[in-house]
C-alpha cells in the first residue's frame, strides 16, 4: 500500500533582507520557529505513517544555509524550487548553492524566470517562465530539472499544458492536501506568518472522503479554465 506524503512549502528563514519583496515577506519563519516546528513534524510524521517532504519556493539563501542542514540533520527530504532569473542575485542561491544542495542528496527544481501567476500568462511570456527559466537552472545547476512549483499556486489549463509539454515530470501546486510521491500535480501545504500549521491537524483534516472529494472538484475546475 503506497503511503501517503506530505509536502511542506516554506520561503525564507530568519529575517528577510530588505531586497525580498514586501509580498514575500509574510511567508518568512523565524529561525527558531523553523527549527523547532521541523523537529516536531519529524516525529510527527514519524508516527502517523506519512512521508515528509519540506520544499522550499524563491531561492533564498537561507535555503543552503539554514534550511539544508536543518533537514539532514532530521533525515528529512527536500526539494528547492529558485526563481531563475534570481540566481546569483544578493539574497539568493548562486549556481555553486544549487549543486552544492543536489550533491547533498537534495533535489532542485524550477519556480518560474520572474515570480509571476502563471494563470494570467500566456505566448511567449508563459514559454519565458516554464521553457526558459528551466534552462537557465539546468545551465547553473548541470544537470536536467524534471520538477516545478506554481508561484502564488496559479495555474489554469493553458499552464499546466505548458508545464507537460515542457517536459517537467512533477508540478508541485499551493493547493493544501496529501499526495502519493508518484503524483504528477502535487499538493503543498504553505506556511504564512499568522496561520495556523499544526502537521496532525493537516493530516486529520485533509483525510476525510469529503475534504478529498472537495479538493478533487476544486483542481478540476481550475485546470480546465
Amino acid at each position: 500500500m503506497r503511503k501517503s506524503s506530505v509536502y511542506l512549502t516554506f520561503h525564507g528563514i530568519g529575517t528577510a533582507p530588505s531586497t525580498v519583496p514586501a509580498d514575500e515577506v509574510p511567508y518568512w519563519i523565524d529561525k527558531a520557529r523553523f527549527e523547532e516546528m521541523i523537529a516536531q513534524m519529524a516525529e510527527e510524521a514519524a508516527r502517523k505513517g506519512v512521508n515528509l517532504v519540506a520544499t522550499f519556493d524563491d531561492g533564498n539563501h537561507s535555503d543552503i544555509g539554514i534550511a539544508a542542514p536543518l533537514l539532514e540533520a532530521h533525515n528529512i527530504a527536500g526539494i528547492f524550487f529558485p526563481c531563475a532569473a534570481r540566481i546569483g542575485q544578493t539574497g539568493y542561491l548562486d549556481g555553486s548553492d544549487l549543486r552544492a544542495l543536489q550533491s547533498a542528496g537534495f533535489a532542485v527544481g524550477s519556480h518560474g524566470m520572474d515570480h509571476l501567476p502563471w494563470a494570467r500568462l500566456r505566448g511567449a511570456a508563459l514559454l519565458r517562465e516554464t521553457v526558459e527559466a528551466k534552462t537557465v537552472i539546468e545551465t547553473a545547476l548541470r544537470s536536467p530539472v524534471t520538477e516545478a512549483a506554481l508561484p502564488f499556486g496559479s495555474y489554469n489549463r493553458r499552464a499546466l499544458t505548458a508545464l507537460r509539454t515542457a517536459g517537467f515530470e512533477k508540478v508541485f501546486s499551493s493547493d493544501p492536501g496529501l499526495s502519493h510521491s508518484d503524483a504528477w500535480f502535487t499538493r503543498r501545504f504553505s506556511y504564512r506568518t499568522g496561520r495556523a500549521f499544526d502537521l496532525g491537524t493537516m493530516i486529520a483534516t485533509h483525510s476525510t472522503l469529503s475534504k478529498r472529494l472537495m479538493q478533487g472538484l476544486k483542481h478540476r475546475i481550475k485546470a480546465l479554465r
